[in-house]
C-alpha cells in the first residue's frame, strides 16, 4: 500500500498523467528507481491483465465529455452563484 501511494504521490509531483514508475521494494520501505513518462503500455496490461491503453482512452473521453457539457468557466459561475445564494440565505437576505 505504501508502494502505491508513493507513485501516485511522484506522478502528481510531476504532473503526470500516465507514467511508470519503477520501485526497489528491498530494504525497510519503497524507493523510487525510475519514472518512464513514455511507458510501453502493453506489457503492463499483459501482466496485470488489463486493458491499460482502453482506460486510458475512456478516461479522456469521458474528461472530454464532462468538459463539453459544461465547461470549466460556466462551471466556475455556476459554483460561484451557489456559494453566493447559500451566504446570502444564511444572512435572511433571499427568500
Amino acid at each position: 500500500m505504501l508502494a502505491k501511494i508513493l507513485a501516485l504521490d511522484a506522478a502528481r509531483a510531476i504532473e503526470a498523467q500516465v507514467v511508470r514508475v519503477d520501485m526497489s521494494l528491498n530494504g525497510d520501505s519503497p524507493k523510487i528507481v525510475n519514472i518512464d513518462l513514455n511507458p510501453d503500455l502493453t506489457g503492463v496490461s499483459r501482466e496485470t491483465e488489463s486493458n491499460i491503453p482502453q482506460k486510458i482512452i475512456y478516461s479522456v473521453y469521458e474528461n472530454y465529455r464532462n468538459y463539453a457539457e459544461k465547461p470549466i468557466l460556466v462551471k466556475f459561475f455556476d459554483d460561484a452563484r451557489s456559494v453566493l445564494k447559500t451566504v446570502l440565505q444564511s444572512k435572511n437576505l433571499v427568500i
